[in-house]
């Protein structure tokens, strides 16, 4: 199958976007600033689906991104689905990715790639939650390949994969959910809890394993730094 692409350009205060499977929607727009959100348009991901998203934010520029839903990989009969992200950002671009979760459902077999490159003076600030599998389903397998740099320093390059097989065995433990939130290009202020963790370039991860969502403390987290980030009335994320 093709490989199905969405764009979100934000550039001298005009927009481009491009939609595929995941169609943006512009909620706000300011002169220099811009809040979209994603919509899936079909079922996301099938068996076969090789689905890029490509996000480029020009100086100066500060752009929210949310998602409508959270995405659910579905059983994909014995074919694997791609996904791959690539955020770029500019000198003093902001970019806040207030992403709903990634749901493995029994049989689903997902590869997903997510690249960034921050300049100097960019700031990220991006959530991600994996989930292991639907209700009563111990869920599929995903692999993640996680490589960021911010102005030409690496600052995380992470390789994973979660498997059903790996509860109880010291990668997830007892939980099924690994959720995180990553600050690239500033240093965010400490959270109470959750695991932190210091990036090589300036930025922070801070993550959490939980059995259930609502169990989480990374939303404290994301809040927080949601808080710090200066952003326009534009890019300001949602409660």
């Amino acid at each position: 199958m093709p490989t199905d692409r969405t764009l979100v350009t934000l550039i001298d205060g005009r927009l481009e976007l491009r939609a595929g499977r995941l169609a943006p929607r512009i909620t706000n727009q300011a002169p220099d600033s811009a809040s979209i959100t994603l919509l899936a348009t079909t079922a996301l991901l099938l068996g076969g689906d090789h689905v890029a998203v490509h996000i480029r934010v020009g100086p100066s520029q500060h752009l929210l991104l949310q998602d409508a839903a959270a995405t659910v990989a579905y059983n994909g009969r014995g074919l694997r689905a791609t996904l791959d992200t690539n955020i770029e950002l500019a000198a003093n671009a902001t970019l806040v990715w207030d992403a709903e979760p990634l749901i493995l459902s029994s049989g689903a077999a997902v590869h997903r790639r997510l690249t960034v490159c921050t300049a100097t003076g960019a700031r990220l600030l991006l959530r991600d939650q994996l989930v292991l599998g639907r209700t009563r389903e111990p869920g599929g397998t995903l692999t993640c390949r996680t490589r960021m740099t911010h102005n030409g320093t690496p600052a995380l390059a992470e390789d994973l994969m979660l498997a059903p097989e790996q509860l109880g065995i010291g990668v997830l433990g007892t939980a099924r959910i690994l959720d995180t939130a990553v600050a690239l290009g500033w240093r965010p202020p400490t959270p109470d809890q959750g695991t932190l963790f210091a990036l090589h370039a300036p930025g922070s991860l801070v993550r959490d394993l939980v059995t259930e969502a609502h169990l989480s403390s990374i939303p404290a987290a994301w809040a927080s730094w949601r808080d710090a980030i200066a952003t326009p009335d534009a890019v300001k994320s949602r409660p």
